[in-house]
């Protein structure tokens, strides 16, 4: 059986979202690989404009699969009730090893947003993947450019409403 990924309810909703929006591309490009068909070259053969829509086809129906494979390995996870540990829906405050601190919220599979305030970063990430499911005081080395970090959890906030 395939490995579960995480979701929040808003990144449930987008997949389901974006399927659609693939199916609505699946079903624009269908319509144009029959124009083509009907009006270039000799029929199907020889088609240049006919070929890349097929092409273009299998893409779409390829991608169709794969959100469908997300969708279908989507755990949804509620809002977290407490910060004794660290977990989707909670503001990591991580402290490096100079001294500056950041905040990232932890998000679902696929929901990261590292323009918004705090970034938004995967649970998967590597900056925070070490922390997901621990709890303050934390420590642990992680790989960030190519540079080795010492990175501590000194804090856990609820996001704002």
């Amino acid at each position: 059986m395939a490995e579960t990924v995480k979701v929040t309810q808003e990144g449930y909703r987008k997949l389901i979202l974006r399927k659609q929006e693939l199916f609505g591309k699946l079903k624009e490009t269908q319509g144009k690989k029959g124009e083509a068909a009907e009006s270039g070259g000799d029929g199907w053969h020889d088609n240049f404009s006919f070929e890349q829509l097929c092409h273009q086809e299998m893409m779409d129906n390829k991608r169709i699969a794969d959100i469908s494979l997300q969708i279908n390995r989507a755990e949804l996870v509620e809002d977290p009730i407490n910060v004794t540990f660290l977990q989707i829906g909670h503001i990591a405050v991580l402290e490096f090893d100079d001294g500056e601190e950041r905040k990232y919220e932890i998000a679902g599979y696929g929901e990261s947003d590292l323009n918004a305030t705090p970034p938004k970063v995967e649970y998967l990430a590597p900056i925070v993947r070490q922390f997901v499911g621990a709890e303050i005081e934390t420590s642990a080395k992680v790989e960030i450019g190519g540079n080795i970090r010492q990175i501590t959890l000194v804090e856990i906030l609820r996001k704002e409403a």
